[in-house]
């Protein structure tokens, strides 16, 4: 009966250890408003710091480039120093222009993400933040309208989408072609929940107290 017991505690120990190794990292937080950029778009040279393809541990952005806020005037609460934007007009400093689409690629699939983003359009806007698999599967789509900049904090706001197995995102909006501005200030990936190895530590748990107390009956 011990020699039962001791080998159902080490099989469900082995059994528990691989469950939290495979647990889910922390959320990743990219925040823009750390990185320093240039006031306006002709004076970025792609391929440095700011853009427009940026790599972090977990994500990489392709579409847009670093911009520094601080010529925004008035100020508005909430404001971020700086946005990673994208203009379909835009001239960078080599004379290419950006996509007007903001794409954040994930290493590992998530299944929550939430941008902040910044009209940069002098009209209302909508944005649109789209998730999809690793195959290109539309996963699920989240929107968020905006007042026109310079018209005060309601120009800022945020967008979210959830669904398992994010593995890519987009950023667009309503914007007429030609006319097509925003940015982002920070950007939040929540990797898989972590629920189903909670539920499954209980699950053992609850085995190992049901074999421990029929053993000790017999």
């Amino acid at each position: 009966m011990l020699s039962k017991l001791k080998a159902t505690f080490t099989l469900s120990g082995v059994f528990l250890g691989v469950l939290l190794s495979s647990a889910p990292a922390a959320a990743e937080i990219i925040d823009f408003g750390t990185i320093n950029g240039p006031t306006f778009y002709n004076q970025v040279t792609p391929g440095g710091a700011q853009g427009p393809v940026l790599v972090f541990s977990g994500v990489t952005f392709t579409g847009g480039v670093v911009l520094n806020s601080s010529t925004i005037s008035p100020s508005i609460p909430g404001q971020s120093p700086n946005y990673y934007s994208t203009s379909d007009s835009a001239t960078l400093a080599d004379g290419s222009h950006l996509p007007g689409v903001i794409t954040a690629t994930l290493t590992n699939p998530v299944s929550y993400v939430s941008f902040d983003v910044l009209n940069g359009y002098p009209q209302p806007s909508i944005l649109t933040l789209s998730g999809f698999s690793a195959s290109g599967q539309l996963l699920a789509t989240g929107t968020v309208p905006l007042d026109p900049f310079f018209s005060g904090a309601g120009e800022l706001g945020s967008v979210s989408i959830s669904a398992p197995g994010i593995s890519e995102v987009t950023l667009t909006s309503d914007q007429p072609p030609g006319s097509v501005d925003f940015g982002v200030s920070q950007a939040t990936f929540v990797p898989e929940p972590a629920t189903w190895v909670l539920l499954s530590i209980g699950a053992s748990g609850f085995f190992l107290y049901r074999r421990k107390t029929r053993s000790l009956s017999r």
